[in-house]
């Protein structure tokens, strides 16, 4: 069984000089098994070398890669149709990013930040009072928005990353209003609109598009297709509809997959692609 000593070991000499020296040690940290995950990660959180950090995210990622394809298809088996599993298969989706994060984390969270307002909605009988509650809660009070740069940054796209950094791309955002809106039984959807992920909210009759690009602020379908004109897209119906939880799933992962393309973080980006096969039958 492998040691904390061996494994420290194995760290210091990663600096060694010898090509041969630092190949037998990669190879040695390959040949480890999942017992090894928590004297990994316990080292692994103390250094301050980037690069040795980094490899032994690697090690740790390939090992918990297996358990969490697992995982996956087990959720998958009955088929995923609700926002309850989507929450679950977005939550998996952040141990590629972070091998041993703990998902209960961000489920508490979520519980909390519905507490906080559910008195609030259960009070308030108007649907568009309800919306606007919610809203200001995510948005103003919480203060989730929109990243001040142009980079696609995977922390901006992982619901862990932009849980912690209350900064993400709009599908990432959409995810915080669905997941509380399905604690707090509001009538909030995803809209799968090309290039800018949009909300909707549904009320006798009559539909709020809303985008969480740009605080919740409602839009118009004129608005819509003025956007997509701009962005020499052919207007369809199936854009305005209702996103199934698998077509957002997908989109994760296609964001991610360019997330870390640009990072050139080839391990991710390969993981991601198995994500994206087992579901393409599902999808297509």
């Amino acid at each position: 069984m492998t040691s904390k000593s061996e494994i420290e070991s194995l760290v210091y000499l990663l600096d060694d000089p010898d090509e041969f020296v630092r190949q037998s040690v990669l190879d040695r940290f390959n040949a480890l098994d999942q017992h090894s995950i928590p004297l990994l990660d316990q080292i692994r959180v103390t250094l301050k070398d980037v690069e040795k950090r980094n490899v032994l995210d690697e090690v740790i990622l390939k090992l918990t890669f297996p358990a969490l394809i697992n995982e996956f298809l087990n959720l998958l088996e009955g088929g995923l149709t609700s926002l309850e599993e989507l929450e679950k298969a977005v939550l998996m989706l952040c141990r590629i990013e972070n091998p041993t994060i703990r998902e209960e984390i961000y489920v508490r969270r979520l519980n909390k930040m519905a507490a906080e307002i559910h008195a609030e909605i259960l009070y308030t009988l108007q649907p568009v009072r309800q919306m606007e509650a919610l809203i200001y809660h995510v948005f103003e009070t919480h203060g989730f928005k929109a990243p001040d740069h142009s980079k696609f940054d995977p922390q901006e796209v992982q619901f862990s990353g932009m849980m912690d950094k209350r900064r993400g791309i709009p599908l990432s955002l959409t995810f915080v209003v669905l997941f509380l809106a399905r604690r707090l039984e509001l009538p909030f959807s995803g809209v799968n609109m090309p290039i800018h992920f949009l909300m909707r909210y549904d009320f006798d009759a009559q539909v709020v598009y809303l985008d969480p690009y740009n605080g919740g602020r409602p839009v118009s379908v004129d608005e819509c297709l003025k956007f997509l004109e701009k962005n020499n897209l052919r207007p369809e119906q199936d854009y305005f509809r209702h996103a199934k939880p698998v077509e957002m799933l997908v989109r994760t992962l296609r964001n991610l997959h360019n997330a870390y393309q640009i990072k050139n973080d080839t391990l991710r980006l390969w993981m991601v692609d198995q994500f994206l096969r087992i579901l393409s039958p599902s999808f297509n």
